[in-house]
C-alpha cells in the first residue's frame, strides 16, 4: 500500500457517482486492518513511459481462489488496452496456481455494466439470475441518492461510501 501514488489512484475513480474514497487510510484498513483470513494484493500497471495506467486489487484464500476485488483504470484507457491489462493480471494469478478467479457483477448501473461486459470479453460468466449475487445497501444519510449512481466492486463489502 506505500508504493500507491493515491493521487493517480483518486484520477481513476469514477466521476459523477459515488464510490468508495479508496485512499491509503481506506486501503490500509481494508486489505491489512481486518482479521481475515483472505489474503490481499495489488499490482500497479504502467505504460512505455513508466506513467501508472491501472491498478487491480485482488484477494485469495487458504484454497488459492482468487478473487477480483477492483480494477482501476485511466481514463483515456479505451476497451481493447483495458482487456489487455486484465488479461495480464489473470496472467499474474494464473502462474500463482489459482484455483479460480471470482468477481462480483453489479448490474444496476451503467459503469458497473460495463465492467461486466469487459470481464465476459475476457472469459467470465455471470449468472444472468439477479438471486445468485446482490448487495444490499440502506441509505441513512441522504435520501436523494439514486442508487444507479453508485459504483460498486468487492470492496465495498465493507465501509462507508
Amino acid at each position: 500500500i506505500a508504493e500507491i501514488d493515491e493521487e493517480i489512484l483518486k484520477t481513476f475513480l469514477p466521476k459523477n457517482v459515488y464510490t468508495l474514497n479508496l485512499n491509503k487510510e481506506f486501503l490500509s484498513w481494508r486489505i491489512s486492518g481486518i482479521p481475515s483470513s483472505i489474503t490481499y494484493g495489488l499490482l500497479e500497471f504502467r505504460d512505455l513511459c513508466g506513467k501508472v495506467i491501472s491498478y487491480f486489487i485482488f484477494s485469495y484464500d487458504k484454497v488459492n481462489c482468487y478473487f477480483i476485488e477492483q480494477f482501476l483504470f485511466h481514463e483515456n484507457l479505451n476497451d481493447k488496452e483495458k482487456i489487455q491489462i486484465m488479461k495480464r493480471a489473470f496472467g499474474f494469478i494464473k502462474k500463482r496456481n489459482a484455483t479460480m478467479i471470482r468477481s462480483l457483477g453489479f448490474t444496476d448501473n451503467e459503469l458497473n455494466l460495463r465492467e461486466i461486459k469487459l470481464l465476459k470479453r475476457t472469459g467470465f460468466f455471470f449468472f444472468k439470475d439477479k438471486k445468485a449475487s446482490c448487495f444490499i445497501l440502506k441509505n441513512l444519510n441522504n435520501p436523494g441518492v439514486n442508487v444507479k449512481d453508485i459504483y460498486l466492486s468487492r470492496l465495498n463489502t465493507l465501509g462507508t461510501i
